[in-house]
């Protein structure tokens, strides 16, 4: 048989393969090689460290409850990855005393409240008490909010997953009414563009902002003051002008939040992970 005709038997029976939906062998999973536990002294501390190694083309680092994990190639060298802890030792000391110090503070409660999903039910929103209201009518509107009431429109059926899901929606659209005004007014009058604001469930940021001005709040600041829900929104919208945290970023956020630095600070008591 010719070299063209077993190209073409080849790729007939590769096009056979396709159009009767046979998937190709998925690749090998990328191998991670755990080596015994390492120590290296830094800044007179003994710090140990483990080494994962993985296919990749750079050094990586990572500061956790488990210590401090470097990940690269096997080429790597020894040698070569404690240079590169040397050149990075106080970043690593001064992570893991923020773990240190995160595991011997004593567990915060939750800020985000109990709720009983029952009328009257009083609630902080936003810094202000509020009372929950529950519309049963078939044509009441999934939400509304006055000064001191939310009300959510009940489900039909009294199931709590549903229940929880109908306040929980009420509570979505009372945020994201709140941020959208204060966004525009913001925006407006400090000449800043942003494409929209959704909400997250994130369990690690407040908020976040991409490249094409989509910002995401974090819906549990719906239990938070105003002012700090005015902070997170400012620090995202800081972002819109620059996309780091230089002293640039800085200056924008105190433009846009002059009382940014006690405010960022108080953000400090809540933790999202408790929450």
């Amino acid at each position: 048989m010719s070299t063209l005709k077993r190209i073409f038997n080849h790729l007939q029976r590769e096009l056979w393969d396709g159009l009767l939906g046979v998937e190709p062998p998925p690749a090998p999973p990328e191998r991670k090689i755990n080596t015994p536990p390492r120590s290296i002294v830094l800044h007179n501390q003994l710090i140990h460290y483990r080494i994962e190694r993985a296919r990749r083309k750079t050094v990586g680092m990572m500061v956790d409850a488990q210590g401090l994990r470097v990940r690269a190639a096997p080429r790597v060298s020894v040698l070569e990855i404690e240079r590169i802890l040397h050149s990075k030792s106080d970043w690593i000391l001064k992570n893991l005393h923020k773990v240190r110090v995160r595991a011997q503070a004593p567990a915060q409660k939750s800020f985000v409240p109990e709720l009983n999903f029952i009328d009257g039910e009083p609630v902080s929103l936003l810094g202000q008490t509020t009372v929950i209201r529950w519309g049963n009518a078939i044509y009441a509107p999934d939400w509304q909010a006055t000064p001191q009431e939310l009300w959510a429109k009940r489900p039909r059926h009294d199931k709590p997953e549903l229940i929880a899901s109908a306040l929980e929606s009420a509570l979505d659209a009372y945020l994201l009414k709140y941020l959208h005004g204060r966004a525009e007014q913001l925006a407006q009058s400090h000449g800043l563009t942003y494409r929209d604001i959704v909400l997250s469930n994130a369990r690690t940021t407040w908020g976040t902002c991409r490249r094409d001005g989509l910002i995401r709040m974090n819906w549990r600041l719906v239990f938070l003051d105003a002012q700090l829900v005015d902070y997170v929104l400012a620090h995202e919208l800081a972002h819109t002008v620059q996309m780091n945290h230089s002293p640039k970023f800085w200056q924008q956020v105190g433009v846009l939040c002059p009382d940014y630095l006690r405010l960022r600070k108080q953000m400090k008591q809540y933790d999202l992970r408790n929450a």
